[in-house]
């Protein structure tokens, strides 16, 4: 019975051999505006995402209505793209704002509207290869934190 769980044990220790071994290498913290790619013979772990503060985006100027007394300067966009991870994007969608039109004219609606957003992104624990790229919008206000680890042969 002994030499039966010894080859057993060898067997398993032979199926289970790796390409290499991960030596940790550096702490990133890949913050707003930048972009990082995986250098070869590297991996990168991300293990958090997310925003110190709330966001704040340009909302472009969308129409001018009269509601409820008032002429309002309505502001929306579709998709705003927060970060990239390895070619998936992570947007924010349909945001909406309104504010009362400068002196009660559409003619005086300001062509942006700064828009405070909750936030952050929720990605999971993600690895990537070598070549990867994250990149993260100018303005954003988000962070990125990964460690890197070495391949060793």
């Amino acid at each position: 019975m002994k030499k039966i769980i010894t080859i057993a044990m060898l067997l398993f220790s032979l199926a289970s051999y790796a390409q290499g071994n991960l030596q940790f290498n550096q702490v990133l913290n890949i913050k707003n505006g930048d972009t990082y790619t995986v250098p070869a013979g590297k991996v990168l772990k991300i293990t958090s995402t997310g925003s110190g503060h709330n966001l704040t985006v340009k909302l472009p100027y969308t129409n001018c209505i009269y509601q409820s007394g008032n002429i309002y300067c309505y502001y929306t966009h579709n998709t705003f793209e927060i970060a990239s991870i390895a070619g998936l994007k992570y947007n924010l969608t349909q945001l909406t704002n309104s504010t009362i039109a400068p002196q009660g004219q559409c003619s005086q609606c300001p062509a942006t509207l700064d828009t405070p957003v909750l936030g952050g992104f929720g990605a999971p624990t993600v690895w990537l290869k070598a070549g990867e790229v994250i990149s993260i919008v100018q303005g954003t206000g988000m962070l990125i934190s990964a460690i890197e680890f070495n391949i060793v042969q």
